[in-house]
């Protein structure tokens, strides 16, 4: 039985897209957690997000096709620089 593609990349830090609408949003790494239905993205080519997004898609390397996430909003913790969000398709 093949294995789910999303449950092997489950919990490790991998390169990420961030985009909305076929538009870049940011390139960066990301996080799944699966069982927590939720993950975190870390924008790290200096791209400006700078509001929520209530949908967007993120591409991981080692999935052969975009996750649609949602609640895309910036951590409110001091000093944090990562973003969190939902996994819809999982609740």
């Amino acid at each position: 039985m093949p294995s789910d593609p999303l449950l092997e990349v489950n919990y490790k830090i991998l390169p990420a897209i961030l985009s909305l609408d076929g538009k870049l949003l940011a390139n960066g790494h990301a996080r799944i957690e699966a069982e927590n239905h939720n993950g975190v993205f870390w924008p790290t080519d200096l791209s400006v997000l700078n509001k929520s997004y209530p949908q967007a898609n993120l591409t991981i390397d080692g999935i052969a096709h975009d996750i649609p996430v949602e609640n895309v909003k910036k951590c409110r913790a001091d000093l944090s620089e990562h973003w969190d969000f939902q996994l819809p398709f999982l609740k």
